[in-house]
């Protein structure tokens, strides 16, 4: 997160100080008209959006020089392009000098060429660095396989550094290899496939071993001479790879997402302070006990995070390692709790998770620990959900899978809902399931 806001506020500050700049030199004053001044500020947002879409930064070192100015000249003309539309739709250019303008455009794209060069060098000179480089698991065979071990094995410009190799000799053999991998405990911030296209069965076979896993499964099954049209791929150094699963929010997207989160998250707190007293006295005089509920569940990649609730059942011991859901008629819940559940209301204490940093508005609910260890051998990518924080509300809730899930199928159904929002998260789909949730996903008789 701190990278990517130091690009934006990069990005922001060259706009502002080459309008700056071009207005010194055409006039030989720094005092700015109201009018000039807002121009340039509309400009630098717009460069900010433009160049969060069309400039990866946080892998920038990953493309060839060419993509990258590519990639710079096409953030610079869509926001050159937006300056233009709003010059002629308020049919306002005439106010402002042509000889500014000019000397500004040319200065700012100076600047960006000069910056993101000097990015180039300083991220491929972190990235060198073993202590920063992400760990990797390799799997595979052939020349290409053998060659892809020479360059990763020691630290590169990449920010890759192999730490394990599986050689794919033999199929059982390696798959074994990989599940003792997995039952001791290793982790990898990536694994990498690398197999035929051929071998797509054992290619099955591996991810279905690494479904429980957070880090990024890549696929590289040396593509270099297939004609690939149309077709979206990553690339690492010079090396194509599939990615079979990684999450939505890299990049700018998860600069959106936690703005997102914290505008949401500050004002529904600002407006329900009051509502929250009067929940939590009547919390302390419904039964004995802390008026808050808090319990270890899995964030982002599989971190325990603690998550807030009001309590609304009376103060019970579990056995060890298991949590019993609520049921109907559960005599373990308070009669002001069992109206917190039906209306949500006893998970308003989350958004305080959310200015946290732990939970987002929207996302995959967190399920107790226990549960996620039960579930994760019988539902077909159970983990993945943790890709992204999990939230408040989500797409499985608005659809009517919320509450207690004693089925393995309702199980099922809710993952389905939480994989389909990790493939079609947008900015637009949380504010549909935002005011979904205000309207219909509060109160349901599904909820114990």
């Amino acid at each position: 997160m701190s990278v990517l806001l130091f690009f934006v506020l990069s990005d922001l500050l060259l706009a502002l100080a080459s309008g700056w700049f071009a207005y010194l030199m055409r006039f030989g004053d720094l005092n700015l008209p109201d009018s000039y001044l807002m121009l340039i500020i509309i400009f630098s947002l717009l460069v900010v959006v433009s160049f969060g879409v069309f400039c990866p930064n946080i892998y920038w070192n990953r493309y060839p020089w060419i993509e990258r100015i590519k990639k710079l000249a096409m953030a610079f003309l869509v926001a050159f392009s937006g300056l233009l539309l709003i010059l002629v739709a308020f049919k306002i250019s005439y106010e402002y000098s042509r000889i500014w303008l000019s000397v500004w455009m040319l200065t700012h794209a100076t600047l960006i060429v000069l910056f993101y060069s000097m990015v180039s060098v300083a991220v491929k000179r972190y990235w060198a660095r073993e202590e920063n480089a992400r760990s990797v698991l390799i799997i595979g065979k052939g020349a290409g396989f053998k060659k892809t071990i020479d360059r990763f094995l020691k630290p590169n410009s990449e920010g890759y550094i192999i730490k394990d190799t599986i050689y794919f000799e033999m199929p059982e053999d390696a798959l074994s290899q990989l599940q003792s991998r997995i039952n001791e405990g290793q982790q990898f911030d990536a694994y990498w496939i690398f197999l035929p296209l051929s071998c797509s069965d054992a290619v099955k076979d591996i991810v279905h071993i690494l479904r429980h896993e957070t880090g990024d499964i890549q696929y590289m099954p040396g593509l270099r001479d297939l004609p690939l049209i149309n077709h979206q791929v990553n690339i690492i150094g010079d090396i194509y790879s599939f990615d079979i699963t990684r999450s939505p929010l890299d990049g700018f997207n998860s600069i959106l997402k936690r703005a997102e989160d914290i505008l949401i998250a500050s004002l529904i707190l600002i407006l329900i302070s009051p509502l929250c007293l009067l929940i939590a006295l009547a919390v302390k005089w419904s039964s004995p006990g802390p008026i808050l509920f808090k319990q270890y569940r899995y964030g982002k990649g599989k971190e325990k995070i603690k998550v807030y609730k009001f309590r609304s059942m009376k103060v019970h011991q579990e056995e060890a390692g298991s949590v019993t859901q609520a049921i109907k008629d559960d005599p373990r819940i308070t009669r002001v709790g069992a109206y917190l559940r039906c209306t949500s209301l006893d998970e308003l204490p989350q958004f305080i998770n959310v200015l946290q940093g732990r939970m987002s508005i929207v996302g995959p609910r967190p399920h107790a620990i226990a549960h996620n260890e039960h579930y994760k051998e019988l539902v077909d990518s159970y983990m993945k959900r943790h890709k992204i924080k999990p939230g408040i509300t989500g797409l499985a809730q608005v659809n009517g899978y919320r509450g207690e899930t004693d089925t393995l199928e309702k199980m099922q159904k809710r993952v389905e809902f939480d994989i389909k929002y990790l493939e079609q998260w947008s900015l637009w789909l949380d504010v549909k399931i935002v005011f979904k949730t205000i309207f219909k996903g509060f109160v349901s008789d599904k909820a114990y």
